[in-house]
């Protein structure tokens, strides 16, 4: 697997084709929930990850030590029973992946389990420690590159703990035979503060061409009352050496449980930020679209007089789906949310929309989610009946079509692009105007304009600089412009 040589690369194609289609969509309405584990036990934390052409893989804890299995091979709609583990140890909280081969749970132990994605028992192997001595971690996060390098898939692990002399440490570490050992560790960070309760680590990695960068974050807390902050770093080289930490929302206010998602050069992180002592938590997110060169300013999603908390990004087919917890403050349950937004223009989000009922959810007993081709997935831990917990699951595809959306007329656009400005010609129904927007990749509108006539031509003002650009106009996807000067 390359190392990254890190470079902004630019588009050169002179000719872009473009027809934009008028076709009527549908909003799902995340309606249509099924039980994956609904025994008289407990259960509880529950995990969810895709396993390749419509098959996913959850888990759950059951009676404390157990981990429960279930395989769906139908996209969610039905889904088998796999032996449980017994796994001799506490569990307050884990996590997993996959790649095209296995799954893998790991444990704040940092003890890492594994089950092939054919397989419809567990293994006799047993877990790998990935800090052997250590008694554990206090936070932790791996990730699979799959979608950078399939067939040589390399496990990353991101990982907070203490040493002996009782400093904190912001730890890497890889496994290039899928689970089967740790090949290299490394340090990120060390000799910070941090409030073992409140502190969240999340890994992400980004690509362009053959070269990939890792990404690390972290919150750590701040000297005073002004509470977490969340904190970045890039690795070029696998891990072997990092940058120095940097901060994508510099503001005074708390920033708790990050998450954070890369596809090509394009990275984005959501996290809960309180603005003031006297107001709920909302979700914010922040993103840069060339590598980390440049950043968004951080950009609030939600505004609600109850906390939203626990924020999950996703990716599907072009599209992001984040997911998130909605409850007053500190009750036990609350709801799931849902909004999306293209990969293409990550200022712009979609309304948001209910996953779970009201109050059906156990938040302190957690939800995971998931994006494939056919869209967003999510499976979160709640009480219908009694006092024992089930885990539900549902789907964009599976609730009823609502809200109907008319055919609209959108124009038609043939793109040239000219070296110094770039030249749309469009077409337009007749008697229709249209306001054509240009952003930069930041989110920022640069230009406005109307389009009018039949058929006609727009031009980039030659007064921008050159970069990259998104060109809007009615309800037409938007067009990627790559100015040169």
């Amino acid at each position: 697997m390359p190392f990254k040589s890190f470079s902004i690369g630019q588009v050169c194609s002179v000719i872009f084709i473009l027809i934009f289609s008028s076709v009527a969509f549908a909003q799902l309405d995340w309606d249509n929930d099924v039980i994956v584990f609904g025994t008289e036990n407990d259960e509880t934390l529950p995990l969810l990850v895709t396993v390749g052409n419509g098959q996913f893989r959850a888990f759950c804890i059951s009676q404390q030590q157990v981990l429960r299995t279930r395989k769906s091979q139908l996209n969610g709609e039905a889904w088998g029973a796999v032996d449980d583990k017994q796994l001799f140890l506490e569990v307050s909280g884990f996590g997993a992946v996959a790649d095209n081969q296995y799954a893998y749970i790991w444990h704040p132990s940092a003890a890492i389990w594994r089950i092939a994605n054919s397989q419809t028992e567990w293994p006799d192997e047993g877990a790998i420690y990935a800090y052997p001595e250590l008694q554990g971690v206090i936070a932790m996060d791996l990730v699979c590159d799959s979608e950078f390098e399939p067939v040589d898939t390399y496990l990353h692990g991101f990982a907070v703990y203490r040493s002996e002399s009782d400093s904190a440490h912001f730890g890497c570490f890889r496994s290039e035979n899928r689970a089967q050992s740790i090949a290299v560790y490394g340090q990120i960070d060390s000799a910070f503060l941090m409030n073992e309760n409140r502190v969240s680590v999340s890994g992400a990695y980004t690509w362009s061409g053959e070269n990939e960068r890792l990404w690390a974050a972290i919150t750590l807390d701040r000297p005073g009352t002004t509470g977490e902050q969340v904190a970045l770093y890039f690795s070029d080289d696998l891990g072997q050496t990092w940058s120095n930490r940097f901060t994508p929302d510099s503001s005074s206010y708390e920033q708790l449980h990050l998450t954070m998602l890369g596809y090509e050069e394009t990275i984005m992180l959501a996290y809960e930020r309180r603005n003031s002592a006297s107001v709920a938590h909302d979700i914010y997110f922040v993103y840069s679209p060339d590598n980390g060169e440049s950043w968004s300013e951080p950009i609030q999603l939600t505004d609600h007089v109850y906390d939203d908390t626990r924020p999950e990004l996703e990716i599907s087919d072009g599209m992001v789906g984040l997911f998130y917890a909605r409850a007053q403050v500190q009750a036990e349950s609350g709801q799931l949310l849902f909004r999306q937004t293209s990969l293409n223009q990550p200022w712009a989000w979609e309304p948001e929309i209910a996953v779970s009922e009201t109050d059906a959810f156990m938040i302190s007993e957690g939800y995971a989610a998931a994006g494939n081709a056919n869209g967003f997935s999510a499976i979160w831990s709640g009480r219908l009946v009694g006092d024992d917990g089930d885990i539900f699951f549902d789907a964009s595809w599976r609730g009823t079509s609502v809200n109907e959306q008319p055919r609209v007329e959108s124009p038609r656009a043939l793109f040239t692009q000219n070296p110094v400005t770039g030249r749309i010609e469009y077409e337009l129904p007749r008697g229709t105007q249209v306001i054509a927007t240009l952003y930069n990749m930041l989110g920022r509108t640069v230009n406005q304009s109307i389009l009018a006539g039949s058929r006609g031509f727009w031009s980039a003002p030659a007064y921008l600089p050159s970069g990259t650009y998104m060109l809007t106009a009615k309800s037409s996807p938007p067009i990627r412009i790559q100015i040169v000067h």
